[in-house]
């Protein structure tokens, strides 16, 4: 860890197209650009009023789309609501503007639930996520301008206050701010596909990346996990007219609930929603969760009180489950660590399947086949996979009650979840800043750790003032910053500190 003591306030003199000659102008380096990275662009260069020079480092050729958002399936769409996804959490109709403009009411008639709220094809959400950072690549009412660089940043080190990025190509890349916006883990690859030689034809281990084209339609399918992106998969296969018995296999049986009835709705950009969604993140917390230090139990107590309380006047559970959910992030740091292992080891997977919803049209493809007997799903160990020479799969289940099973599978599809517990998997730049120092991994064993603002915190517990990290990897820190709604909040949050930490304009 380099920094010589010249101090942060350090600036560059930068001729950007719309600017006069001589302004002076901060220099932003975003690495990553999915969702987190798209939406801190979009708000910076938006709402910071001194002129920003913003690269994102982004291999793939569109920003915004990161591995969710890059799929041509039709089939995958968003589990929240078009009211939820905006780029700017305090312009809750920008993504309304976008859908009418775009005419999707025409294209995509169906994404519309019965109750009038629209759930966008994931592909079209990524489509508006580009198209939102080329309308901010140079904004006159800042003078700020977004760039991006189709490089991997492979190294970083600061020194007289500036960060230096080493990208894959051999340059390098001076910049005044840094931030981390890595997304999500790698997906977790369980151990028991070990067994099964790399490139099997019918196994597919990284489904969102590796498709579902070359399984055969006949063929009897394993589908390894029952969360969200397993149901994608199961609907992804039944749309591509597959006629084999798919089986869904978990520990616990569990699955992603259905969507409550709306809360807040954004039918059209004519009419402003009853509650904007920053009304409902930035509001009171519930009463049980006021403490200022609480345990899992308390939470837990709390919050089956609160169910009994709200269906007992015929409403559903969603409203008091979301009442925690939405205001997680000054909840969560309030638990001592312990407990915030114990949640993490025992509650996390009841906690997702009633916050990570099914969007209804993908809910309804796979209710129909699992009323018709082609769809299954199991609470069962899998506890061996093997693959045999005539191309099928054999796997070996325990069940709860002590019975052994085996059975045979001509495809195998991992969709187990991400792997929040490894924080440096896949990406060797953050092995390196965690060697150095320069970040440091959360001791509940999620993300790294930063300060209240998203300054990352060094080996020494002190916050960079030029370096960030915001979306999956603060969990550790706040809880739940995941999904759009949660990521685009954290970046409103933080603004302040971020225009404290700038140099002075001049």
């Amino acid at each position: 860890m380099c920094d010589f003591g010249v101090g942060p306030w350090q600036s560059v003199l930068i001729l950007v197209t719309n600017q006069p000659r001589g302004i002076w102008v901060t220099r932003i380096a975003i690495i990553g650009g999915g969702f987190s990275g798209a939406s801190a662009a979009v708000q910076w260069a938006r709402k910071v009023p001194q002129p920003l020079a913003i690269t994102i480092f982004e291999p793939r050729a569109q920003l915004g789309h990161g591995l969710a958002y890059s799929t041509d399936n039709p089939t995958f769409r968003l589990n929240a609501h078009a009211g939820l996804h905006a780029i700017d959490v305090a312009d809750p109709n920008h993504l309304i503007h976008w859908c009418e403009t775009q005419r999707l009411s025409e294209h995509d008639p169906g994404a519309f639930a019965a109750n009038g709220q629209a759930f966008l094809r994931r592909q079209d959400y990524g489509r508006y996520l580009a198209d939102s950072v080329r309308e901010h690549a140079d904004w006159p009412a800042t003078g700020s301008s977004i760039t991006h660089r189709r490089l991997r940043v492979v190294d970083l080190h600061f020194a007289e206050g500036r960060a230096m990025l080493g990208l894959e190509d051999g340059s390098t890349q001076e910049a005044d701010q840094v931030l981390l916006a890595t997304g999500n883990p790698l997906p977790r690859r369980p151990e028991v596909l070990d067994a099964i030689t790399p490139g099997h034809p019918h196994l597919r281990t990284n489904p969102l990346s590796e498709g579902l084209d070359g399984i055969p339609t006949d063929s009897r399918v394993l589908v390894i996990g029952a969360g969200l992106t397993a149901l994608d998969m199961i609907a992804g296969l039944i749309e591509r007219g597959h006629e084999g018995a798919i089986v869904a296999v978990s520990r616990h049986g569990l699955r992603p609930r259905s969507q409550p009835p709306p809360v807040f709705a954004l039918p059209t950009a004519a009419a402003n929603p009853p509650v904007q969604p920053l009304d409902v993140l930035e509001g009171p917390v519930p009463a049980y969760a006021e403490d200022n230090v609480l345990t899992v139990h308390t939470l837990l107590r709390g919050l089956r009180r609160d169910i009994r309380n709200i269906e007992a006047t015929g409403r559903s559970w969603h409203a008091a489950f979301d009442a925690l959910a939405l205001v997680v992030s000054r909840i969560w740091p309030k638990l001592p660590l312990d407990e915030q292992r114990r949640f993490l080891r025992r509650l996390r997977p009841w906690y997702d399947v009633h916050r990570f919803r099914t969007p209804p049209m993908t809910e309804a493809v796979v209710l129909r086949a699992e009323r018709a007997g082609q769809v299954a799903y199991r609470a069962a160990l899998l506890k061996a996979i093997e693959g045999s020479e005539g191309g099928t799969f054999t796997a070996h289940f325990g069940h709860t009650k002590g019975r052994q099973a085996r059975e045979t599978f001509g495809a195998v599809i991992n969709c187990a979840g991400l792997d929040s517990g490894d924080t440096v998997a896949g990406n060797p730049l953050l092995g390196a800043l965690v060697d150095r120092g320069l970040i440091l991994p959360h001791p509940n064993g999620v993300g790294f750790l930063t300060d209240p603002s998203c300054r990352a915190l060094n080996a020494l517990g002190q916050p960079r003032h030029n370096l960030r990290i915001i979306g999956p990897p603060t969990a550790g820190v706040f809880g739940d910053p995941l999904g759009a709604l949660f990521i685009s909040a954290q970046v409103h949050r933080t603004l302040p500190a971020f225009m404290e930490d700038l140099p002075p304009g001049s």
